[in-house]
């Protein structure tokens, strides 16, 4: 058989072999993951009108997209906040033209009764492309009101969109992007553990001994000064003068 016959017939074999047998490599499936943190500001930020409270991170996990708002302290609460994620960047600076908000219906964002914590989640499946390597753009958008008294609006500080020159100072709306990764889901097992343990007592030495408590003495006294009495069968007697 010529070798090129021979590479034809091997390729054509290969091409009959089912999908599943061609692609066994027990792979597991990977998981979508990813995270971003930008500092969450409310005033003109950046810069010395900024007042920072804390940060405001993106998270891909459990088939969810969840972004969380900073916890606010001092008696400050969140009146509405507004978010848009997606495979482009955003265009629209109306906060309230945001996707994702905690008034719509469904609710992906919700605020805590207190009104110190923020968050939404986003299923996942929303977006239709998002797969590994996939750039998400972000626009974190929330009000503050600051002790029940004055109320500001915060933002993700990423860079300003939907403007430009002067128009980009201050309180602008602002966004950034993160790329998503994909990992191996890490399975760890236990194995049982079965201890032995032998347990060889210390050799006993026992010596028994027999006391006995009334051991009898014989004295035989011989009286020179007598004469011996006779001595009767069986015994065997004599004396010595």
């Amino acid at each position: 058989m010529k070798l090129s016959t021979f590479f034809q017939t091997f390729v054509g074999a290969l091409a009959l072999l089912p999908s599943s047998h061609a692609r066994s490599f027990n792979l597991d499936t990977r998981d979508l993951t990813g995270s971003s943190c930008l500092a969450f500001g409310v005033g003109n930020c950046p810069g010395p009108g900024c007042t920072t409270l804390g940060q405001v991170c993106i998270n891909i996990s459990g088939g969810n997209v969840v972004v969380t708002y900073p916890t606010l302290t001092g008696g400050n609460t969140y009146t509405g906040i507004h978010v848009y994620v997606g495979l482009t960047a955003p265009t629209n600076r109306a906060p309230g033209l945001f996707p994702y908000n905690n008034v719509n219906t469904p609710q992906d964002c919700s605020i805590d009764i207190e009104g110190t914590t923020a968050q939404c989640t986003i299923p996942q499946s929303n977006f239709a492309s998002l797969g590994c390597n996939t750039q998400l753009f972000i626009a974190a958008q929330g009000d503050v009101s600051f002790r029940g008294s004055n109320t500001g609006t915060g933002w993700g500080l990423g860079g300003c969109f939907g403007c430009s020159g002067n128009g980009c100072n201050g309180n602008c709306a602002k966004y950034w992007s993160f790329s998503t990764s994909c990992q191996c889901p890490t399975v760890t097992s236990y194995n049982p553990i079965t201890c032995i343990v032998v347990i060889t007592p210390a050799p006993v030495t026992a010596t028994n001994t027999c006391n006995n408590p009334n051991p009898t003495t014989s004295t035989t006294t011989a009286d020179s000064t007598s004469t011996c009495p006779a001595c009767a069968a069986p015994y065997f007697c004599g004396c010595s003068s």
